[in-house]
């Protein structure tokens, strides 16, 4: 039997989801024209009113089922509370559909450039997973996208970059609660925690001597190759590392993923030049991918139709076969082309 001090326990807990809600209604109802951070914070505290709803609708059924004496008193409470819930929902529903804003939803979120009346194509919002090979790549393009810009409230800075994180990264900033102040403590964590120089400057020297050796020439491959070492070599100067002085080692190391032929033409083209450093030899790397592409796009495409030969070409041919294997005449004249040679030997015949 459900005692006084448990249905006052279930008063107090319904009374603390109605504060939530009212709260929320005071905030949205004389709302008019809010700002893009508005909105975001709005948005957000939107989404958890279902949520809000079904706790209350729990609490309020065991309420009624256990204080029947006061039942009538317990239903306009459930009237009340229905009717703030279903009006907050109408107003926010008409807030978010008249305030068209760009919104970061996923990766392929996008930033729009205006200049003096002409628009620019969209850039593409990176996308990070925890790879420490993609983390340079990834801080510099949201920094010069999303956090210098000054134009962008903290909030939205903040929805841009939780949405941008995948995997091991969107798990760091799970605990964060979402918030404008909060939004400095995410982009510092992310930097505290992949932004370790030995870490990064390991992973892109890895990643230049795990490059796979070329099996055959091909302007693919050898452009695959050549982008794959620009990058990593890019990284790592960001990273203080000396890469203008490795030429020697890049190009010792750069060669052995060669393909034979492509690997003899370096070697001819080298004897030629007095000096040799890495910008000529990305430079001959260059050119021979463009010549390949050339030549493989002039050759013209040649295809090979194998002869058909019908079920009464076969017959006769088995047929002719097995006379000539039980005969010792010698051989006559073909009756198609009058050379000397049986009939299945005959290409006229055979259709050739």
């Amino acid at each position: 039997m459900t005692s006084s001090a448990d249905i006052s326990e279930l008063v107090s807990k319904r009374g603390i989801i109605k504060a939530k809600l009212t709260r929320f209604y005071n905030k949205i109802k004389d709302v008019s024209s809010p700002s893009e951070s508005d909105v975001l914070k709005f948005q957000f505290q939107y989404e958890t009113l279902k949520d809000l709803y079904s706790s209350f609708n729990d609490i309020q059924n065991k309420i009624e089922f256990t204080d029947v004496d006061h039942i009538e008193k317990h239903l306009d409470e459930r009237d009340a509370f229905e009717g703030t819930y279903a009006e907050a929902v109408a107003i926010g529903k008409r807030l978010f559909t008249e305030c068209r804003f760009e919104e970061a939803q996923s990766c392929s979120s996008s930033a729009d450039i205006q200049i003096q009346g002409l628009k620019l194509p969209t850039i593409s919002l990176p996308c990070f997973d925890g790879s420490y090979d993609k983390w340079i790549e990834y801080r510099d393009t949201f920094a010069s996208l999303v956090h210098d810009n000054p134009n962008l409230p903290a909030i939205s800075k903040y929805h841009y970059l939780r949405n941008s994180l995948r995997g091991s990264a969107s798990i760091l900033l799970q605990s964060l609660e979402f918030s404008a102040k909060n939004y400095q403590v995410a982009w510092q964590l992310l930097n505290d925690r992949f932004h370790n120089e030995r870490l990064l400057v390991h992973n892109h020297v890895k990643a230049l001597f795990s490059i796979d050796k070329i099996a055959h020439e091909s302007f693919r491959n050898i452009r695959q190759l050549l982008d794959t070492v620009t990058k990593n070599l890019a990284a790592l100067k960001s990273l203080g590392e000396p890469v203008e002085h490795w030429d020697t080692l890049i190009i010792y190391l750069v060669t052995s993923k060669l393909d034979s032929t492509t690997s003899r033409q370096w070697e001819e083209h080298r004897t030629s030049n007095k000096t040799i450093s890495l910008e000529l030899f990305t430079h001959f790397l260059r050119d021979r991918a463009d010549l390949l592409e050339t030549v493989t796009s002039e050759q013209p495409s040649i295809q090979y139709t194998k002869p058909t030969r019908n079920i009464q070409t076969k017959k006769l041919i088995s047929v002719a076969l097995n006379e000539n294997s039980t005969s010792k005449s010698p051989l006559t004249n073909c009756p198609v082309c009058h050379e000397t040679h049986p009939i299945y030997f005959c290409n006229k015949f055979l259709g050739f």
